[in-house]
């Protein structure tokens, strides 16, 4: 589930959202060592928007959480191995957009 707050108003808009991940297994039958436990992130982002143009900014992860979001186990079964790879959320990271509408 996700929940957040949203504001627009005379051609601005904000918004802050959180995402909550629950528990989960990297592969259904797998052992307790391939849990992934529940995580959160935290998106915010604000626009002006006149005539044609709309500037945005956007920060995702403004927590900058480094949770487990996926195992990928290398061996195909249900043991562990040094090697499994494991993928974490994305770190901090933001971006700014121009639109020009045409």
């Amino acid at each position: 589930p996700s929940l957040g707050l949203l504001y627009p108003r005379y051609g601005w808009r904000a918004s802050i959202v959180d995402k909550y991940v629950g528990d989960a297994w990297a592969n259904d039958g797998e052992p307790s060592n391939f849990r992934i436990p529940a995580h959160h992130q935290a998106d915010v982002s604000v626009s002006y928007g006149w005539d044609r143009y709309k500037i945005a900014a956007q920060v995702q992860n403004i927590t900058n959480s480094r949770s487990v979001t996926d195992i990928g186990p290398v061996n195909g079964g249900n043991t562990t191995d040094p090697h499994d790879q494991y993928y974490w959320q994305a770190p901090i990271n933001g971006q700014v957009s121009l639109k020009i509408a045409f």
